[in-house]
């Protein structure tokens, strides 16, 4: 049976399998421009002259500015400098040249400057999503961890608790907090947790009955920076000013007491304390991940990776069916580069392989299959196809995944890529082995499938 049966409606060109443009004088340019000695032509002119001239031309600003040349020296130079200027001239309007002028890479250098400064800002916070993707933290306790975690701010109100007191004592410096404005900080985990999620569910037992829930955060860098030993301990610091109080967490009387001070100051105890118990969260994150066999868990990640894998089953081709598939797409909305250029207009109709030079086949077929691993081979062995060859597999052994692999790379002497989903529903296979091609003169994608013993 042969049909044509049109593609899926994209906004974008269907078929992308690494087609070949024609060749042309831009292209040239553009590979010209990508390479480190063009790039320095565009700040030192002299640069892109040929090799000869290099040295004379060396510090010589101006063909007409201080130098005495010959008459035929001078009309060569000058032509040169005059076919450079109309060269960077077209590149320019062509946007090859986007990005290099002084402003844009000042732009960028700012950019790379504020970019630094926000990896270094976030460097905890990086961990923290580091201790959930491998140290198995769920994504909630993950959020005890904020960007403040190892840098305090420049202003500060807190109140310092521990699980060393009572719990009538926590819930108290929470409605405090919340009351204020403050933050409430501990150093760690429950001493008696063993993860973020039991201290985590303590804490919100603590305050169940709380309408407006406190600030608390885990801030072991706090607790070290202002030597906070006993609890609780309310902390008013500013660039300026650091204060503190022992046995009180009265935060507007602190308020008071700061803006009094003449200078840092720790007003001292007044009123019972109880020790910092827990260990600092830092201390338990370095001690967790020492703990931990990266190398073990690679090697357990490779070793399951194919357990795990979904593959796309497909089942034995019933009969031998030929159609073609329609890459022509037609464009629903105007589409354009990140520079602005516009690639299609919309209800503008586009064939991708109208402008394709080299041939591809690809050959899909089940690695577990003997017969379709025979067909396969016999197919590429024959010295038919034209252009790229792709080998695509639907399955392979889940047990010995990597080894099966191996031998069919060493088998074919080339890579083989897992079949998507995708693929299947685009050229509407139905059964293995297949061979899709292009047609290069019909401008269509050509799919057999074949049922082996026939044919």
């Amino acid at each position: 049976m042969r049909f044509i049966k049109k593609a899926l409606p994209f906004t974008a060109v269907l078929i992308s399998f690494a087609t070949v443009s024609q060749e042309d004088p831009i292209s040239k340019v553009d590979e010209l421009l990508k390479s480190g000695q063009f790039k320095k032509s565009i700040s030192n002119p002299q640069l892109g002259q040929k090799p000869e001239l290099n040295e004379a031309l060396s510090g010589v600003k101006s063909v007409n500015e201080g130098v005495s040349l010959n008459p035929q020296a001078k009309e060569y130079l000058e032509n040169q400098e005059r076919l450079l200027k109309q060269q960077t001239e077209r590149m320019s309007e062509l946007g090859y040249l986007d990005g290099y002028d002084a402003e844009t890479q000042a732009a960028k250098a700012q950019r790379y400057e504020n970019a630094a400064k926000l990896i270094a800002d976030n460097t905890t916070a990086e961990l923290a999503n580091s201790l959930q993707k491998y140290a198995g933290l769920s994504e909630g306790e993950a959020k005890a961890f904020n960007p403040a975690f190892s840098a305090p701010s420049k202003d500060v109100l807190g109140i310092f608790i521990s699980f060393s007191m009572p719990e009538q004592k926590i819930l108290e410096a929470f409605k405090v907090a919340v009351q204020s404005g403050a933050e409430v900080y501990l150093n760690g985990l429950h001493p008696e947790h063993e993860g973020i999620g039991q201290t985590m569910k303590l804490l919100q037992r603590i305050g169940s009955n709380m309408k407006v829930k406190p600030v608390v955060k885990f801030q072991p860098k706090k607790f070290e920076l202002f030597q906070i030993s006993v609890v609780p301990t309310i902390i008013r610091s500013t660039p300026e000013k650091t204060v503190t109080a022992d046995g009180i967490i009265n935060a507007d009387w602190l308020k008071r007491k700061y803006e009094d001070a003449t200078g840092s100051k720790d007003l001292g105890s007044f009123g019972p304390v109880f020790k910092v118990v827990e260990e600092s969260m830092i201390e338990t994150i370095k001690k967790r991940m020492a703990g931990m066999s990266w190398e073990g868990k690679r090697e357990k990640a490779i070793n399951t990776y194919w357990q795990k894998i979904a593959f796309t089953k497909m089942p034995k081709a019933d009969k031998n069916e030929t159609w073609y598939i329609d890459p022509t797409v037609r464009a629903t909305s105007t589409i354009t580069n990140p520079r602005g250029d516009t690639l299609a207009n919309a209800g503008q109709v586009l064939n991708p392989l109208a402008t394709a030079t080299v041939p591809m086949s690809i050959y899909v077929f089940d690695a577990n299959d003997n017969s379709q691993l025979q067909w396969v081979h016999e197919q590429i062995n024959a010295g038919e196809d034209m252009g790229k060859v792709m080998i695509m597999f639907s399955e392979i052994n889940r047990d010995k995944g990597w080894d099966h692999l191996g031998a069919l790379r060493k088998h074919f002497g080339r890579e083989l890529y897992q079949l998507p989903p995708e693929m299947v529903k685009k050229f509407h296979l139905s059964g293995l082995p297949a061979k899709i091609s292009t047609d290069l003169q019909k401008q269509v994608m050509k799919v057999q499938q074949y049922k082996l013993g026939e044919e």
